[in-house]
Parts: structure tokens; sequence; C-alpha cells
């Protein structure tokens, strides 16, 4: 086969570093025969270092975003209807008990997506996760007390962090005292380029001498590749686990269920997504739905149609056609991720999200396109429609979760002195009644 002397060159420069990713070397000799347009955003990459696995992430993302429509319309998709409800869900007695012991024999891992800072709220230089929920208490703190509270009522969950290169060092801070040092706790992901268009409507890398303005994260979608690659997910494994529960920091609802990781092992699931109503204010989460094609997706608001006026069209914005959101706690069989990573060579096809953002660059406003995936569009790829469901709250109870959990506490992240050790349930008192399912698959 014929090779240009670029192409030959891009081959080579791959061979110097694909001998230390487990990703299978035909993917990166694919990724050596780009074409014009992805060769500046590949030169861009790698001269800002980044990892050859974010490279291959990112050119598979921006390959497929030309044969990937950007928004789902309405006539592809039928809403979501049918889930079970908490009360199914606990009938089994034996279900708790099951998940007590999964978590005591180190079956289960939590990944909390810790994400990057705060600038949608023009907060540059503060992590989401270290925004306060209530007077002195931030995100992070109700993840160390829910992590307290599991350790002393069912067992201790090994948590690992995602973040990116702006955070990593501020939740290394907060957690690292509480950590096994011997062992990994943070995943940190790459970036990707932020892109500007042409008039020919060629997308380009944005450029400035401040990289930091040229870069952004690629969306929690990077996850299971980021721990393929690191040797993060066989660790999981070699270590005995076999379920990642994934959840955002600022979720202020997000919970490990034994009951919950109990049906889905019961009942051999190996996916599993929780969903609640939507309500007006719920509206910028996406909403599930089944496509067409049989597969179950999630439709994320940079996804629905806009009008030319660029605003949303069509019933995106109906919580009664929609009802239900992702609330982006999602359950994960190990072996499974292990096994669809190998068969994709590390990178998953997720849906890609191109979001566009603005962004103030030496005093001018500039638009920007910012490829990203999302870890919830690995439903799309489960064989097995998802055919059972189970309960779930909403989010949004992080209200009164705060109310409940931190009224009497100031800062407090030790069993002894946490609420959690007055008997609070986070079953019962900490969770808001409105509650809807899980799709498993």
């Amino acid at each position: 086969m014929f090779q240009s002397t670029a192409q030959v060159s891009a081959i080579q420069r791959l061979e110097d570093f694909s001998e230390h990713s487990p990703l299978h070397e035909d993917f990166y000799r694919q990724m050596a025969f780009c074409n014009f347009r992805e060769q500046p955003h590949i030169e861009h990459l790698r001269a800002n270092g980044a990892e050859p696995h974010v490279i291959s992430m990112f050119v598979d993302a921006f390959r497929r975003r030309s044969s990937e429509s950007a928004t789902i319309p309405d006539e592809v998709l039928t809403p979501l209807e049918e889930v079970v409800r908490r009360e199914n869900l606990e009938k089994d007695s034996n279900l708790a008990q099951i998940g007590t012991k999964m978590i005591q024999d180190g079956e289960v891992v939590y990944v909390i997506l810790n994400g990057g800072k705060a600038t949608s709220m023009n907060l540059d230089n503060i992590p989401k996760s270290e925004l306060e929920v209530l007077p002195g208490l931030t995100s992070n703190d109700r993840i160390k007390l829910h992590l307290d509270f599991i350790k002393h009522t069912h067992g201790e969950v090994r948590a690992y962090h995602l973040t990116s290169p702006s955070t990593t060092d501020d939740i290394v801070k907060v957690f690292s005292p509480t950590w096994n040092q011997s062992r990994r706790q943070i995943i940190q992901q790459g970036l990707y380029p932020r892109l500007v268009s042409r008039d020919d409507d060629l997308l380009e890398p944005l450029l400035h001498s401040d990289s930091s303005l040229c870069f952004a994260p690629p969306g929690h979608g990077s996850l299971l590749s980021d721990l393929y690659v690191s040797g993060a997910l066989d660790e999981m494994i070699d270590h005995g686990s076999r379920y990642m529960v994934v959840s955002n920091a600022d979720n202020g609802g997000a919970s490990i269920s034994p009951q919950a990781l109990a049906f889905m092992k019961k009942h051999n699931k190996v996916f599993s997504i929780e969903v609640a109503a939507r309500l007006p204010e719920d509206l910028k989460g996406g909403h599930l739905a089944i496509h067409q094609d049989g597969r179950f997706v999630i439709r994320e608001k940079a996804q629905a149609p806009l009008s030319d006026q660029g605003e949303i069209v069509g019933n995106f914005c109906d919580p009664e056609v929609h009802r239900y959101f992702n609330t982006n706690v999602i359950t994960i069989d190990l072996l499974f991720a292990r096994e669809l990573l190998q068969r994709y060579n590390g990178v998953l096809p997720l849906p890609i999200i191109q979001n566009s953002k603005e962004v103030e660059i030496d005093g001018s406003k500039i638009q920007v396109v910012q490829l990203e995936t999302a870890i919830g569009g690995m439903i799309g790829l489960v064989d097995v429609p998802p055919i059972s469901c189970t309960p779930i709250t909403h989010p949004d109870r992080r209200s009164v979760y705060g109310k409940e959990i931190f009224k009497r506490d100031k800062r407090r992240s030790t069993w002894e002195d946490s609420p959690w050790s007055k008997g609070i349930s986070s079953s019962e008192n900490a969770w808001d009644k409105r509650h809807d399912g899980t799709l498993m698959a």
C-alpha cells in the first residue's frame, strides 16, 4: 500500500509511544492515516503533551462528529414509560444482606466524577465539588460522610476520583488524608482542543499563548478508557471487585445502594442507570428514551433540535412526554466493561456531544465547539436491552439531604462526630420521597 511521507512519519511517531499503551497497535496505525482536517489537532495535542489514548479518543470523536448528527430529533425517539418502583425492590428481604456482603467482600468500588472548575458559575479557581452546598459544607464533605456511613454500616468501599488537570491538586489535598497511600485513588482525564470554525466550516484548534484557554475536559465519557489505559481497571478486577458505582461529586443525593447492587448481581445485569421524574428545574439534564433502532439513549440538552433563533424546539423540554432524566448514578459490571473496551480497542464509540461555548480571550468573546462524551451513553452499547428496573431518588433531594445530614454538623468528617452515627438513615430521613427507577441491562 502506498504511504505518503507524512503518513510514514505519523506512523513512526505513533509507534514511538504505542508500546506504552494497552490499546491495540492497529488503532494507532489507523490514526496515522489522518487527513488534512485532523492533522493540526493531532500536532496541537502532541505539542501540549497529550497522552496517546487521549489523542486516540479525540481523533475518534472528531471523525465521528461529521458522520453523526449533532441533534437527535423527536421523530426517532419513543418516550421511556416503564420503571419499577422502590417498593418492588424492597419486597425482597434478602437483597440488603446480599448487597452488604458484596461490599464487605470488596466486590464494589466507587468512582466520584469530581469534574473541573466551576466555570459555568464564573468561578474559575474553585473545583465544582468544593462549592458549599450548605454554609460551611461542600459536596466533598458530603462524599466523606457518605463513605464513612457505608464503611460503618456495610463495609469499606474503595473510592476513586476522576479529575481534570485543573482540579487534581485540590482533590488530593481534600481526600488524601483518608487514603490508603499504597493504592492509586486519582484518575486524571486528559484535555481535548477547543475548536473554532472557519468560513468554510473547517474546524481548527483554538490557538493562544495561554494553553489553558485552548483545551477543555472531554466529558466523563472518557472514564472507562482512562481506567483501562492507566491499568486501574485491571487493578480493580485483580483485587476482586466486580461492580463500579459512578456518580457526580456535586450530586447531593448520590448514594451506594446495597439493594440495587444485589438486584443487579442476582439478575445478571451488567449496567444500570438511575432515573428520576423530570420537573421544570430538571430540564438541563438529559432524558432517557428508546431510539427507533431499539437502543436506549440519553438525549442531552446539547443534542436537542434548535430553531433558527437558537431556541430548543420540539418535546425535549416537555416533562409530560419525556418523563425521566438521567441522574448519572451508574453501576457497571467491570468484567463487561473490560470486554467492551477490548472489543473497541480501548475507545468506546459513545455518542458525541458538540457543546457550543463562548470564551473570552484578550477581551474578545469567541464561539468555540467542545467535543464531549458522557458515561451514560454506554447504555447504547449494551447488547441486551434493559428489561428490569429498580427505584432511586431524585438528585435534587440535596436540600432535604443537607437539612437532615448536616444541620447539626459544621465540617466533621469522622464517623464518631457525624450525624450518620446518630442513627440517620440514608433511605428514610436523607432522601427526598420523589423517586422513580433505574434501568438495568
